[in-house]
């Protein structure tokens, strides 16, 4: 995983009662992630391998941060962190592991402090519970995976 020197290191496992390339195709269609994640206004491509995430801040202020797919081994692992440029810093990494009929997915992430002009606005953000937050999104996806109500 990247370099960040953490101001949030997150890990999180869940179990989803579905098959790995199922999950892992959904985890990785990341175009569609403002649909599960709270807060993500969008996701958009800019390159191969390279996204620009925008995030809702307070006072519906947006937040931009460029995240680069460092590493993707298909239904094992992904891996990815934010360019050396972006205002937010973060790192972290998936692991899928098949059992039986389901997948166990370890989730880590870390997020460093802010920079630049959004620095303020994207700490704030950071700060509300963010082990809580990213716990909320995981199982809203596990939810949506497991209904087999995630149009993905």
């Amino acid at each position: 995983m990247g370099a960040v020197s953490p101001f949030y290191h997150v890990k999180h496992s869940l179990d989803f009662q579905a098959p790995v390339e199922k999950v892992f195709g959904h985890w990785t269609a990341f175009l569609d992630f403002p649909q599960f994640l709270d807060g993500v206004e969008s996701v958009r491509e800019v390159a191969r391998s390279r996204y620009l995430f925008q995030i809702k801040g307070s006072n519906d202020r947006l937040i931009l941060w460029d995240a680069v797919i460092t590493r993707l081994v298909p239904n094992q692992y992904l891996e990815w962190s934010s360019d050396s440029q972006s205002p937010i810093q973060c790192s972290g990494r998936a692991r899928f592991r098949e059992r039986s009929e389901a997948t166990r997915v370890d989730l880590e992430v870390e997020y460093g402090p802010a920079t630049g002009w959004m620095a303020g606005e994207a700490n704030r953000f950071m700060e509300r519970s963010l082990p809580d937050y990213l716990a909320q999104d995981a199982h809203r996806i596990k939810d949506l995976i497991e209904a087999g109500d995630a149009g993905l």
